[in-house]
């Protein structure tokens, strides 16, 4: 790992898409501008392991007055670091959770991601 993404670079990623897609696909039948819909934190490093720029992230993409996303279309996958899971929950962050647990058991599990 080289750094954690900060809050800017995230949104700025999510902007730089959301400014593609509507000079690329223009205007719906209704008039309405094609746009981002849907964002899924994972990828590109564990989220929890970033936990407070992703928080701050998720703001303003469900706040209306930003981005606006509806808080059912935004989720932050993890595979499952307890401590930050625990302020997820503490914070009430009004959006998703899902676990990406990536083998049957634990044991195998340990051995594809040792650092969890």
């Amino acid at each position: 790992m080289k750094k954690n993404l900060d809050r800017t670079e995230i949104l700025g990623q999510v902007l730089h898409v959301n400014n593609y897609i509507k000079n690329r696909f223009g205007r719906r039948e209704d008039g309405t501008l094609f746009k981002v819909r849907n964002i899924v934190f994972m990828g590109m490093g564990e989220p929890m392991m970033n936990y407070s720029n992703v928080k701050k992230v998720c703001h303003y993409l469900t706040e209306p007055s930003y981005l606006g996303l509806s808080q059912r279309r935004v989720t932050v996958s993890t595979s499952g670091v307890i401590p930050s899971m625990e302020k997820f929950i503490d914070d009430k962050l009004p959006v998703s959770l899902a676990f990406s647990l990536h083998a049957p058991n634990q044991e195998l599990r340990e051995k594809l991601v040792p650092t969890i």
